[in-house]
């Protein structure tokens, strides 16, 4: 029998989905039509607006040059890895192997920590390995800028623990870093502190900014530290500068003069019983300061005058706060930008902790502001765009501008409940407005299926499963809440959602009977369908689960090889569980074949972790099959 909400869902103008989609996806409905307003997902990027990329683990920065395409820096196997993707979201196979590159600097773990595009289109990418800040600089093509520092790469020690935040480039080529540094005797300035770097175009340091190349921000052991520069017209560097104490965290924003020394003194926000936090900077065009970061639970813009002082003119006092309004939630904007008409775009992410189950999950939020701070009307839906990518989006997603006027978000996305680990999601939203069009309803069909052979296919004889719960996560939390729709897959398996209103959706099945395994889509991935933008009248199928009975705990995949831009099976390939975790294969160790279409399964496993291994293990990036990539982690839950 069906439940009352799904009765209500039924025979209802359907009040939960409509006002909830809307306010939680950016559409604004307006008598039978539907705003494309700025701040919907760009259908002409990706696969709706949205690339997932299973080869990259996060994006520790994102840049998009004059053309459109979008460069992505991340950590991945203790190396740089630079991604390049073409306007539209492909890989850009005219970059590095087959669109990304993978850079070695030292035998400890390199990390990236930002990217920026020079004007000549070389790539400087900024990271630390722990001991030393790294400068690497790549052409256009990807290959190592031999112009620069030694082989395309500079290594500078200040202290014996270096971590680097970001890197701009000035109007005349010089390059400036910012980091922090403890206990720091080869500095010239030798103390632990917070730093700002400049270098030459060809990777010296600039010996006519501060002290070799150097300017002491800070002093102080992990207690001050930079995350953000940013760079005025007359070169000038404002600072953003976080102080962390036993009392809470403050923050300041200071200016140093195109030389290094200081330009007057600080504007402190925050401190005592309160924490704020600044994570990003930018220069209006006005050369007011704008930063955004958070305050307590809430997400925070201030703008600052050319002098420094608090710009009444904007929000309160010069600080407009994001407050989510709702219990165990807290917001941070992690990075943003200014338009050219002025108006504020800042991302974020929004962390809900359910009391109940312990568990948290991560959105990013996307919000627009105009020049007095207040929200804009005419994006997403008052002023905000929520988009789930996958299960949750980790914190601190980053984002740049796009040179059509659209918007660039980039993270990891993954699941609450897979230890495999994240991949990279990227995203592209409308920045400008879009056409009115007639609003009719959407519909989401599937089906319960059983999975007899558990290859996540149904084949001919796979009966359907009747009496299974399915529900569309409408705030993409992971698990089912009041005020999600719910339906029940009838005799034959299937389940509809009719009538949807224009909105992205997830779709799950609510509970899954101990005596199953879900097969289909792969819990290890999250379990679900994401549909992003069902548009008016769409007919979305296909969206099956299939289930397997269980004896012990059931891993399966496909061995896939990514050969340009096509993807082959791999098969005939051993597959096996590492069970002593060495990294080869011994005796006693479970193992399987591929199939023709590479997929492998192992069933009646003991509930413990498992590291699932192949005889085939080329390039990192080159193979897509996540457990090679991840180390191939699966957690077999207790009652599968």
């Amino acid at each position: 029998m069906k439940s009352r909400l799904a009765k209500q869902y039924k025979t209802s103008s359907h009040p939960i989905v409509s006002l909830k989609a809307a306010a939680e996806f950016g559409l604004e409905f307006l008598e039978g039509r539907r705003l494309l307003s700025a701040g919907q997902l760009d259908g002409t990027f990706g696969a709706a607006g949205i690339v997932s990329d299973p080869t990259l683990p996060t994006a520790a920065a994102v840049a998009v040059q004059p053309d459109g395409k979008v460069i992505i820096a991340g950590p991945t196997a203790g190396a740089f890895q630079v991604a390049r993707y073409n306007a539209n979201g492909t890989p850009d196979n005219t970059f590095g192997f087959f669109g990304r590159l993978t850079t070695n600097i030292s035998p400890s773990h390199d990390i990236p920590s930002s990217v920026a595009v020079q004007t000549d289109g070389k790539i400087v990418v900024l990271g630390s390995n722990g001991f030393s800040f790294e400068v690497v600089r790549y052409l256009a093509n990807g290959q190592l800028d031999n112009t620069f520092g030694t082989g395309g790469i500079k290594t500078l020690s200040i202290g014996s623990v270096d971590t680097s935040t970001r890197v701009l480039i000035q109007s005349d080529g010089k390059i400036v870093a910012a980091g922090s540094a403890a206990q720091a005797p080869s500095s010239p300035i030798g103390t632990s502190g917070s730093y700002i770097m400049r270098f030459n175009a060809n990777g010296t340091p600039d010996a006519t900014f501060g002290i070799g190349g150097q300017v002491q921000v800070s002093t102080g052991l992990n207690t001050q530290v930079i995350p953000d520069i940013a760079l005025q017209a007359d070169l000038k560097i404002v600072v953003a500068l976080d102080q962390y104490s036993a009392g809470g965290s403050s923050a300041q924003i200071r200016r140093f003069n195109a030389n290094g020394t200081p330009d007057g003194g600080a504007f402190t926000l925050g401190g005592g019983a309160g924490n704020t936090l600044i994570n990003r900077l930018a220069i209006q065009a006005d050369q007011k300061i704008v930063a955004v970061g958070r305050y307590n639970s809430d997400a925070i813009v201030l703008r600052e005058n050319t002098n420094g002082t608090p710009d009444g003119t904007f929000g309160v006092g010069g600080l407009v706060k994001d407050v989510t309004g709702v219990a165990n939630t807290t917001q941070n904007y992690s990075d943003m930008f200014i338009q050219p008409d002025g108006k504020i775009v800042a991302v974020g992410d929004r962390v809900y902790l359910n009391p109940a189950t312990g568990f948290q999950t991560d959105q990013f939020v996307l919000t627009r502001y105009v020049g007095s701070g207040a929200l804009d009307a005419g994006f997403g839906t008052s002023g905000k765009a929520i988009t789930p990518i996958g299960t949750f989006f980790i914190p601190s997603a980053k984002m740049a501008a796009s040179p059509d006027g659209g918007i660039i978000v980039a993270g990891a996305t993954g699941s609450i409940t897979d230890p495999i680990g994240s991949y990279l999601g990227i995203a592209k939203y409308q920045g400008g407005p879009g056409s009115v069009v007639p609003v009719s309803g959407g519909t989401i069909n599937g089906a319960v299926y059983n999975d007899l052979n558990s290859n996540g296919t149904r084949e001919l004889g796979e009966n359907g499963i009747a009496n299974q719960q399915v529900y569309l996560d409408l705030n993409g939390l992971g698990f089912f809440v009041a005020g999600d729709p719910t339906t029940t897959s009838d005799a034959n398996g299937n389940y509809s959602f009719p009538n949807l209103p224009p909105a992205s959706y997830i779709v799950r099945l609510l509970n899954v009977p101990a005596s199953q395994t879900q097969t289909n889509p792969l819990p290890v991935f999250g379990g679900h369908y994401y549909l992003p933008n069902v548009l008016s009248g769409q007919v979305v199928s296909g969206a099956d689960f299939g289930l397997h009975a269980s004896v012990g705990g059931l891993i399966s995949g496909r061995l896939l090889l990514q050969t340009g831009p096509s993807q082959s099976a791999l098969a005939g390939r051993t597959v096996y569980l590492d069970l002593a975790g060495d990294g080869s294969q011994s005796v006693g160790d479970p193992t399987t074949t591929s199939d023709a279409t590479g997929f492998y399964s192992f069933s009646g496993l003991a509930i413990q972790n498992y590291i699932v291994k192949s005889d085939f293990a080329p390039a990192v990036f080159n193979l897509l099959t996540p457990p090679l990539i991840f180390g191939g982690k699966y957690f077999i839950p207790a009652g599968t």
